[in-house]
C-alpha cells in the first residue's frame, strides 16, 4: 500500500476511530523497536498516547469550528459589500491577491523559519504560534470574502 494512502487511513482513524488509531500507534512503536530504533515499551506509552490523541482531536474540532466561522463571516461580509460597497474588478482581485499573500506568509513564517528552542515556552515561540493563527485566520476570512465578491460594473 502506498505511504500516502496509509497516511490518509491513519488520519481517518484519528478523526473517526481513535481506539483503532491508538492500536496502530502501539503497533508502529513495536515495528520501530524491531528495527532497532528503541522507542521504549509501547504498552507503557499507551496512556500518554491516549492523552495526546485526545488533545489532537480537540484541536482538530476547534480548528474546524474556527475555520467554519471565518468562512461564514467572510461570506456574510461579501454579501454586505456586494450590496452596500460595490468594488471594481481590480479591487476584488487585489483582495484575492492579499488573501493568498497573507496565507502564504503565515505558513512560510511558521514552517520555513521556525524558532522553537525551549519547548514552545519563550515569548518568541508563543508570539510566533499566535501570529501564525492570526494571519492564517485573516487569510481564510479574506479568501472567503473575495470568493463571494461580485465586481460592480463601475
Amino acid at each position: 500500500m502506498p505511504s500516502w494512502l496509509k497516511s490518509v487511513g491513519h488520519t481517518i482513524q484519528l478523526v473517526l476511530c481513535p481506539t483503532a488509531f491508538l492500536d496502530s500507534e502501539v503497533e508502529h512503536l513495536r515495528a520501530l523497536n524491531q528495527a532497532s530504533r528503541v522507542m521504549g515499551d509501547p504498552d507503557q506509552f499507551r496512556p500518554e498516547a491516549e492523552r495526546r490523541v485526545a488533545k489532537k482531536r480537540k484541536g482538530l474540532l476547534i480548528s474546524f469550528i474556527l475555520v467554519s466561522f471565518l468562512a461564514a463571516a467572510g461570506f456574510c461580509a461579501a454579501l454586505l459589500a456586494n450590496r452596500y460597497l460595490p468594488m471594481s474588478l481590480f479591487g476584488v482581485r487585489l483582495i484575492r491577491l492579499g488573501s493568498v499573500v497573507i496565507i502564504a506568509w503565515a505558513v512560510l513564517s511558521r514552517i520555513g523559519y521556525e524558532t522553537e528552542s525551549i519547548r514552545g515556552e519563550t515569548l518568541l515561540e508563543i508570539t510566533s504560534a499566535k501570529a501564525f493563527k492570526q494571519f492564517y485566520g485573516l487569510g481564510v476570512f479574506l479568501a472567503t470574502f473575495s470568493l463571494f465578491l461580485e465586481p460592480a460594473n463601475l
